[in-house]
């Protein structure tokens, strides 16, 4: 059952959903690992909210490289029912306008990404 990452300062309408309840406090200990991670996740989200305004949905996941061990990453995904190229097209203008200024401090601890629905 989804839980709900608790973002400060979120609009009410805004929800960053996780796979498990379980998942929140690996969460916690990978962004208290990561300083300012948090700050630049939730500036992410605000960002891609603004990319996003119709989803008020947003997925994060931690997730394991299989074959690089110890590479821990998070995910932020947007869901989605826009066109695969209108969605992937929204993506990269929020890359090119935000996530390039913060890519050389985070790019190997944070991702953005889609999920259709």
């Amino acid at each position: 059952m989804p839980a709900v990452f608790a973002l400060p300062d979120a609009p009410p309408d805004l929800e960053v959903q996780v796979d498990a309840a379980e998942v929140l406090p690996q969460i916690a200990a990978f962004l208290a690992k990561h300083p300012g991670l948090q700050e630049v996740l939730h500036d992410g989200i605000q960002h891609l909210r603004k990319a996003f305004p119709e989803s008020r949905c947003f997925i994060l996941a931690l997730e394991a490289d299989p074959e690089i061990p110890g590479w821990d990453y998070l995910v932020v995904s947007v869901k989605t029912a826009l066109r695969v190229a209108d969605a992937h097209a929204r993506l990269d203008t929020f890359a090119d306008a935000w996530w390039l200024a913060h890519i050389a401090q985070f790019g190997d601890v944070l991702l953005f990404d889609l999920e259709y629905v």
